[in-house]
C-alpha cells in the first residue's frame, strides 16, 4: 500500500512540474497597433477601435480609426469623411482603382486625415488620383503614389511629412496647394525639395531627407547646402572651396 501511495504522490509531481515548465501558447488577440506618429516616436491605438480594411468595390472611411494589413483592392475610389486615421501596416497594400479623396461630412464639416506608417515605413498606398477636396489630408508615413495628380482644392491643403526613412511619395503632376513639412530630395538627387519647385518633379520619387549645410564661423570657404536620403547609410562631404 505504501508503495502504491508513494508511486501516485511521484506522478503528481511530475505533472505538476510538466504543466509549470511546458512551453506556453499565448491565443490572446492583437491588443493594440503601432504606429509612428509626425514626431516619428512610436505610438499604439487599442485595436478594438481599429477597423481592418478588405477590399471592396468603393469604401468611404468615416471617423475613426483604420488599418491596411494585407492586399487590399478598392474597385472604384475611396473617400474619407471626417477625423480618419489610416495605418498602412507594413507589407499591407491599398490599391485604389480611382480617386482617394478626402472630402467633408454629412453635416458639412471639413474632412481630416492622418495617413501612418509602421516600422519599415513601407505600407503602401496607391491612387489615380489624390486630392484634399475639403479639408486637410497629412501623409505622415508609407509609400504613396499616385499615376495621376496630388493636389488640394482651395481653402483644403495636402501635408507631405515623413516618420521612416522607407517612406517615399511618387505623383505624376503636383497641383495646387500641397505643402512639404519636412525634408525631401528627389530620388538620386542631392537638392532639396521645395513645394515651389513641386511642379517640375512630376513621375520622380520624392523620399525623405535631411539638410547638411556649412558654418565657416568666422573662417573662409563655402560649401553647397545639400539634401542627404535618410536612408544612406553615409555620406562623403565636398570638398571646402
Amino acid at each position: 500500500m505504501r508503495q502504491k501511495r508513494r508511486t501516485t504522490i511521484v506522478c503528481v509531481l511530475a505533472l505538476l512540474l510538466c504543466a509549470l515548465f511546458a512551453p506556453r501558447v499565448s491565443a490572446d488577440p492583437v491588443q493594440s497597433y503601432l504606429f509612428f506618429d509626425a514626431d516619428g516616436q512610436e505610438a499604439f491605438v487599442n485595436a478594438d477601435n481599429v477597423t481592418t480594411l478588405a477590399s471592396a468595390a468603393d469604401l468611404t472611411l468615416s471617423g475613426g480609426w483604420y488599418i491596411v494589413d494585407s492586399a487590399v483592392t478598392v474597385e472604384n475610389g475611396v473617400t474619407a469623411e471626417g477625423n480618419v486615421y489610416l495605418i498602412l501596416a507594413d507589407g499591407g497594400t491599398l490599391t485604389v482603382g480611382k480617386d482617394f479623396t478626402v472630402k467633408e461630412t454629412a453635416g458639412g464639416d471639413p474632412g481630416f486625415v492622418n495617413v501612418y506608417c509602421q516600422s519599415s515605413g513601407t505600407g503602401t498606398l496607391s491612387a489615380r488620383n489624390i486630392e484634399a477636396a475639403n479639408g486637410e489630408l497629412y501623409f505622415i508615413g508609407g509609400t504613396v503614389s499616385a499615376s495621376g495628380t496630388v493636389s488640394a482644392q482651395d481653402g483644403s491643403k495636402v501635408h507631405l511629412r515623413w516618420s521612416k526613412p522607407g517612406n517615399s511619395v511618387t505623383a505624376a503632376a503636383y497641383g495646387a496647394n500641397v505643402d512639404l513639412e519636412d525634408t525631401f530630395a528627389a530620388d538620386g538627387e542631392d537638392d532639396p525639395v521645395t513645394a515651389s519647385g513641386l511642379a517640375s518633379l512630376g513621375g520622380k520619387k520624392l523620399v525623405p531627407a535631411f539638410f547638411v549645410s556649412f558654418d565657416n564661423g568666422d573662417g573662409t570657404g563655402t560649401m553647397d547646402t545639400v539634401a542627404v536620403p535618410a536612408s544612406s547609410p553615409s555620406y562623403t562631404l565636398p570638398e571646402c572651396t
